[in-house]
């Protein structure tokens, strides 16, 4: 492989599949709207939009080896149903149409192992009846749906991952591992929103450009990323404070049923087809996170490279 476009190289986990695969010699062509991510000599970064893919065609080259679609927009209560499936339903067409007039071997969807709303009787994989509770994960299944049309009617192959919750170097601060992380650094009391009880599979954000390493080269259709176990919000909290050290941490409780529900995914299929596993454990990140946080305490952390 010699080409990748990737849309959304600007985003958390865009940046670190980009620069993964221009450390790799490859050359990566990377669509921006808002800000120039970190440059690399091998990413070739060009204002443009997913909305309006027109304005590429004198900037990509004739053949492009490959596509890693992530742009997107998401959840936000400023946003309508009718905003997510300009951008994301839309838009997924759109690189579709740019990847197949590329002639690319290979397209892998970024989508939410969310789709399937919540958990309930064992764990969810994908074979699991699709049942999104909001506006974004409505589109992102939608965004499946065109990327499943599209599969089987060209050489092309088409994957899409459903991504559980992901973490690492760069990831926004309002997530809760992110809240957790300063907690820790600060040594605030952790508040938990319900019993904390809720689970769910974490995922490092260089376990997910893995999995892009293992679909650039085989497999085909939907598959789940996601890490191999569940944790709860509580047990996340306490490994948090086993890191930090500070033992008297306290863990507070606020009320709320929306919170307490939990997820188990099963990644068999990836593991079986694409030959991929995490490799990152849980422990091990968080730990990764938060000593780069003592060193870097403003928040320089998030523009390491991963």
């Amino acid at each position: 492989m010699q080409s990748c476009l990737v849309t959304g190289a600007g985003g958390f986990i865009g940046r670190h599949i980009s620069l993964s695969l221009a450390k790799r010699g490859i050359r990566v062509y990377a669509p921006y709207r808002k800000s120039l991510p970190p440059a690399h000599p091998n990413i070739e970064y060009f204002p443009g939009d997913i909305q309006s893919p027109d304005s590429w065609e004198d900037i990509l080259p004739r053949q492009i080896d490959a596509c890693i679609h992530l742009a997107a927009l998401l959840p936000g209560a400023q946003h309508s149903s009718e905003d997510y499936a300009r951008v994301n339903v839309q838009g997924t067409r759109n690189v579709l149409a740019v990847a197949l007039a590329r002639r690319c071997r290979a397209f892998i969807n970024m989508s939410s192992a969310y789709v399937t709303g919540s958990c309930a009787g064992g764990p969810q994989n994908e074979a699991t009846p699709a049942e999104p509770q909001t506006a974004y994960h409505i589109s992102k299944l939608a965004a499946e749906d065109v990327c499943d049309a599209c599969r089987g009617t060209t050489p092309m192959r088409i994957l899409t991952y459903r991504i559980a919750s992901p973490y690492g170097v760069g990831m926004p601060q309002t997530t809760l591992m992110g809240i957790f992380l300063r907690n820790a650094l600060d040594g605030k009391p952790f508040v938990i929103w319900g019993t904390g009880e809720r689970c769910q599979n974490f995922i490092h954000v260089q376990d997910i450009v893995r999995a892009c390493h293992c679909g650039l080269r085989q497999g085909e259709g939907v598959f789940l990323i996601a890490g191999e176990r569940s944790i709860s919000t509580t047990d996340l909290a306490r490994l948090f404070i086993g890191i930090s050290g500070k033992k008297g941490t306290p863990i507070r409780y606020e009320a709320s049923r929306s919170e307490d529900i939990s997820w188990f995914f099963d990644i068999s299929k990836a593991k079986n087809e694409l030959g991929f596993a995490p490799r990152i454990s849980l422990a091990a990140g968080c730990r990764q996170l938060y000593t780069l946080l003592t060193k870097f305490p403003s928040g320089q952390y998030e523009r390491i490279p991963g």
